[in-house]
């Protein structure tokens, strides 16, 4: 087995046992503790780097596109996954969704990029006291704005790519007939890859977890997101 091939495998493994130990103490302790969860994150991002040298021709990964000084405008789609808080006496669920939505960037250089996006789409929330006495519901309608500003490892064709940013996330709907609204602020970070296909196309996943606090809850939710975008680069 090549030596790059076992880095690969061993990063795999680290990336999972993070996993593991973070969900063990959250499970055990209900506490999110952000160093296994960030330590996960850098295996996750270290294997990433690993499998495009592995398995990605080098050919693609050395031809380069000259990204700097251009913008692009891309389409989106974001999955999100659910969370949970507390307040008010209450126990607040957001169920999992999916997102769509359309965005602007440009590429300062090969390697600095800044892009902006909104998206828009539902979610089911749900509310219930302490004692399971009485719950209630909304399918409700969100939309969210994020700016960004991601690091493109290489400055080739096909790069890893460090993201971080900050944006809103808004909700609105009725629980029982009662109309509710709220925007709250967010903020983003996350690892994943991008792949400038041709001339005028490009393609990146990112896997971005997003942070945001509900009115009158007690702690911040976490959505582990994962985002993808086919873009055209002008």
């Amino acid at each position: 087995m090549e030596k790059q091939t076992k880095i690969t495998y061993i990063l795999l493994g680290l990336a999972v046992l993070s996993a593991i130990v973070h969900n063990a103490f959250y499970g055990v302790f209900k506490i999110e503790e952000p160093v296994f969860f960030f330590l996960t994150l850098v295996f996750v991002f270290g294997f990433v780097i690993s499998v495009v040298f592995v398995m990605i021709p080098a050919e693609c990964v050395a031809q380069g596109i000259g990204r700097g000084g251009r913008a692009e405008i891309f389409g989106v789609a974001q999955a999100m996954s659910d969370a949970s808080t507390t307040g008010l006496g209450l126990s607040i669920e957001l169920d999992d969704t999916a997102m769509g939505g359309i965005g602007l960037g440009f590429n300062f250089n090969d390697h600095i990029n800044l892009n902006t996006a909104v998206y828009f789409g539902s979610i089911d929330i749900a509310g219930e006291d302490r004692y399971s006495r009485y719950r209630v519901e909304s399918d409700s309608s969100l939309w969210s704005w994020d700016i960004n500003l991601d690091f493109n490892i290489l400055s080739t064709s096909f790069t890893p790519v460090l993201t971080a940013g900050l944006g809103f996330i808004s909700f609105s709907g009725d629980f029982d007939g009662l109309d509710f609204g709220e925007t709250d602020f967010s903020y983003n970070a996350g690892v994943g890859i991008r792949w400038d296909v041709a001339d005028h196309l490009l393609i990146k996943a990112l896997y971005r977890p997003t942070w945001t606090k509900l009115e009158d809850t007690d702690s911040h939710v976490r959505f582990d997101t994962v985002v993808v975008s086919i873009g055209y680069i002008f």
